[in-house]
């Protein structure tokens, strides 16, 4: 069992240790990369102006998500409420909604006090990222995607790279695949996205319980397979974990894994390289962000899943004392592992409503 505050905090870190790396050369083909940064492409973090490796928007929403769940079940204990993954669901869409005000768009017919909590408070969150349009678009419209009613038709990866959290916190193996795909329909419609949210999810809860990461892989295969419209994802699975047992070429595997836009792309690609390197966080994280695609995201999926399997004390302190809000993103994972505290600075750091 890994289902303690090491493990917890070890995917949040890994998680956007990954994004940090990534960012800088996300935009980037691998040629421009390797001239940008020799041979081996981008290896270290790299600090910005102001003195932090920073992070983007696939951590601050990851963030949001741990921050909706949290605030959910505050809520269930003050009103002694019986589980409820929808109403889950939507605590964790007006957590996003709180992100989409650091990011200097408000909610309409929402007060100042509604943008209440810790999280919204911490002023780094309020810089303006390279955001994904279907997220930002999606939370804009004020309207909460749902499995029955689609918001749109997107598959991009921004579905998948914020619901790590969710994988933390369910207690069983139907809640973390249904819950993955409610959270990561609220902005994505597209089938794929959804069961790649809900694998996502799935995945990281299975590698808390104990299960090695092949394991975890094969068992979430399985889950897809009851699921409807996953044929693309269970391919895409399959694959990554073809190319891992050929053990070609790492080039060539990540080409043919695609390019990280699509959220089955990034999720494969961060289970090839979460195998690939079982044992290595750093070399995993960099196979994953020196690719012509996502690097940011590609890098932070890959941080999540071996951060969770290899826990904190396996993460380079050199690098999480770089990282722009390493405590507070260690801070989140100690609440996620308490889940709930019944005393009134709890509920003012998660007011429930």
């Amino acid at each position: 069992m890994k289902n303690n505050l090491n493990h917890y905090a070890g995917c949040l870190l890994g998680g956007a240790l990954g994004d940090a790396l990534g960012a800088p050369v996300e935009t980037l083909t691998y040629r421009e990369i390797t001239k940008e940064y020799g041979r081996d492409g981008i290896t270290e973090l790299q600090c910005g102006i102001r003195g932090v490796a920073e992070i983007t928007n696939d951590t601050q929403l990851t963030l949001f998500t741990a921050e909706g769940l949290l605030r959910n079940e505050c809520r269930r204990y003050q009103k002694n409420l019986d589980k409820d993954l929808r109403q889950a669901t939507h605590v964790v869409f007006r957590a996003y909604l709180r992100w989409l005000y650091t990011q200097g768009l408000s909610t309409s017919n929402w007060r100042g006090s509604d943008y209440d909590g810790w999280l919204v408070g911490l002023k780094p969150l309020y810089s303006n990222k390279e955001m994904e349009n279907t997220c930002i678009t999606a939370l804009g419209k004020g309207i909460k995607g749902r499995l029955s009613k689609p918001i749109n038709t997107s598959s991009t990866c921004g579905a998948v790279i914020r619901v790590a959290p969710v994988g933390l916190f369910t207690d069983t193996r139907d809640d973390a695949f249904e819950l993955g795909q409610r959270i990561g329909a609220i902005t994505h419609g597209h089938p794929t996205a959804i069961n790649s949210a809900g694998a996502m999810a799935l995945l990281i809860f299975n590698i808390i319980e104990g299960m090695e990461i092949m394991d975890a892989a094969l068992d979430v295969i399985e889950k897809l397979k009851e699921s409807q419209d996953a044929e693309e994802c269970i391919d895409k699975l399959e694959l990554a974990i073809e190319l891992y047992n050929k053990k070609e070429g790492h080039m060539r595997a990540l080409t043919q894994l695609g390019t990280g836009r699509e959220a089955i792309e990034t999720l494969a690609i961060g289970l090839y390289c979460a195998l690939t390197y079982q044992d290595d966080i750093v070399e995993a994280l960099i196979l994953a962000a020196n690719h012509s695609g996502d690097s940011d995201s590609t890098s932070a999926v890959t941080g999540n899943i071996l951060g969770a399997y290899l826990g904190k004390d396996a993460l380079p302190e050199d690098w999480i004392e770089q990282l722009e809000l390493a405590d507070e993103i260690e801070e989140m994972a100690s609440d996620l592992y308490t889940r709930h505290c019944p005393d009134q600075e709890w509920a003012l750091k998660y007011p429930s409503w």
